[in-house]
């Protein structure tokens, strides 16, 4: 006779009724509207429509079926060509097109995930989450083998070899399922962690923990840390609780023990950004406290030198110990990574020359720019949110609506500007709008030109809340709280992981184009559906109930 523990662990477990088990449709959906090529999300966009064809949206002002947020964006973006005068310009029509193209094409994603939620099994859905996330974990784990294989290092957040290919950088090659950015690697497995913890699988919670910690996506580990401990205050029991503190202490172990140059850039970062003192032992580092130079120019020598001192600090004990017994073993030599080849590559790339060139081009005066850039202690995302306040300040005009679709900060605005910066734009129609121009793309080209040093989600004007404000003002953002996270938020009231969820993508949010990207916006809308279809119901305990 069968365990019923044993019986119900296997239960969500691929049978031989497979096809009733698990909702395909949706499971091959997501995975190809989740990879970072964009003709692959139109592929999975018109693969769900030929299985399921429909276009009944169900919106409404009152109990709307889904969010208005997407149509109302799109009705400020078509206004501000109106207002501005923008339909004489035939390349700005270019780009307005390709906007709306994103704006319905979220529109799309969430009614197919709407649907799926509607009429799928709870068995099914559930086991579609399910296998989404192992499949990722699994993706997630071979990419760090393949660093682990081809580095030979066990641990290769502190292997300087192959120019510095890895090192304080492997965690961007932890790509998952996407084969996007790692940190929509990183966000996807936030979700995870939030997801299991709510429903009770503290294997699985830990599985995606592992797989975020990988990612070494600093901010994500923020975000989720700030979630988590929303969870441990007001949405866990005793058992959560314990999970939540191991969750915690595996992201203080990364950084100590696995990572620890990227802990000391962490805290390098804070202090030069809150202008704390910093303490410098000179015995250990030859970095000069008064360096003006850019705080992330700086991360690499903080971790070149660390990993000096530790490696003079065991050779020096070595040495002791086989002055001390004649018949210790021989020194086994340690690499030299003051060599050429544990030094990163200076070279600079045909992509920064292209934007070098386009500065020395388009920009008259920068060496006052510069100059300032030069003496800022704030991160490059920060100055960017102070541009678009200075820009709307200084042009009240703009407040209500915007500057409009791709004009001041967008994913949209960087690919018309054909620099093959977010994806190729045809050259004979790139569009440039001036107040674009002066703002965020010089505030990319200064950081993004130089050494991949500095090439890091800290610098880049990257954020949703930039993005709208500036293009699509405060009826934009007002649009964002209310019509979006404030929908989800009003039929999301007796919730099981709904909160800590909203906080994590509002906090993302504040790092990236992340509509545009259709990627980490639709995986949070179908768990937020899922957890509005259960009412904060364990997805995995009402699958039981129901006799699975």
């Amino acid at each position: 006779m069968k365990s019923p523990r044993l019986y119900e662990k296997f239960r969500f477990a691929i049978t031989e009724n497979l096809h009733q088990q698990v909702d395909w449709k949706l499971f091959i959906f997501l995975s190809l509207l989740l990879d970072v090529k964009l003709w692959i999300k139109i592929l999975a966009l018109l693969f769900i429509y030929s299985f399921r064809f429909n276009f009944k949206f169900g919106l409404r002002w009152k109990k709307s079926r889904l969010p208005l947020f997407y149509i109302m964006v799109m009705g400020i973006a078509v206004l501000d060509w109106l207002l501005y005068g923008l339909y004489s310009n035939l390349s700005y029509g270019l780009v307005l097109l390709n906007g709306l193209f994103f704006w319905i094409f979220c529109l799309l994603a969430i009614h197919q995930l709407k649907l799926s939620v509607e009429r799928s099994s709870v068995v099914a859905l559930g086991n579609t989450v399910l296998l989404f996330f192992i499949f990722n974990m699994i993706i997630s784990l071979s990419n760090f083998l393949a660093i682990v294989i081809e580095t030979g290092a066990l641990n290769p957040y502190r292997y300087q070899g192959l120019f510095q290919k890895y090192f304080i950088s492997t965690g961007d090659y932890i790509k998952g399922l996407s084969f996007d950015t790692s940190t929509t690697n990183a966000l996807i497995n936030a979700f995870g962690v939030v997801f299991f913890l709510s429903n009770k699988k503290i294997t699985l919670t830990l599985c995606c923990m592992i797989a975020l910690i990988l990612t070494a996506s600093n901010l994500t580990d923020f975000i989720l840390i700030i979630a988590l401990i929303f969870s441990f205050v007001f949405k866990s029991d005793r058992d959560q609780k314990s999970t939540i503190v191991l969750c915690l202490a595996f992201i203080a172990l990364f950084l100590v023990m696995v990572s620890p140059q990227n802990n000391q850039y962490v805290l390098t970062a804070a202090n030069k950004m809150f202008n704390l003192e910093e303490h410098v032992d000179n015995s250990k580092t030859v970095i000069n406290a008064t360096d003006t130079a850019a705080p992330e120019t700086r991360r690499v020598r903080f971790a070149v030198n660390y990993l000096d001192s530790v490696t003079q600090t065991w050779a020096s004990n070595q040495l002791k110990g086989a002055a001390m017994n004649a018949w210790a073993k021989p020194l086994i030599p340690v690499p030299n990574i003051n060599g050429k080849e544990y030094q990163s590559l200076m070279d600079t790339t045909p992509f920064q020359r292209k934007m070098i060139n386009f500065g020395n081009t388009h920009y008259t005066d920068t060496a006052t720019y510069l100059k300032k850039m030069r003496t800022t202690r704030l991160p490059g995302k920060v100055i960017a949110m102070e541009e678009t306040i200075r820009f709307l300040k200084n042009n009240p005009s703009r407040i209500l609506t915007g500057d409009g679709m791709g004009n001041f900060s967008s994913k949209l605005a960087f690919r018309a500007t054909a620099l093959n910066i977010a994806v190729k734009y045809p050259e004979k129609y790139a569009y440039i709008d001036p107040d674009f121009q002066n703002n965020h793309l010089q505030l990319y080209l200064f950081y993004f030109a130089q050494h991949k040093d500095v090439h890091s989600i800290i610098h880049t004007p990257d954020s949703e809340f930039n993005q709208l404000l500036g293009e699509y003002g405060v009826a934009g953002v007002i649009c964002l709280l209310v019509f979006y996270l404030g929908w989800f938020t009003v039929y999301n009231r007796k919730t099981s992981y709904s909160v800590p969820l909203l906080i994590i993508m509002t906090g993302a949010f504040f790092t990236g184009y992340w509509f545009e990207q259709l990627s980490v916006v639709v995986f949070f809308e179908l768990l937020m559906l899922l957890d509005m279809k259960f009412k904060g119901e364990s997805i995995f305990a009402t699958a039981l109930k129901q006799g699975m």
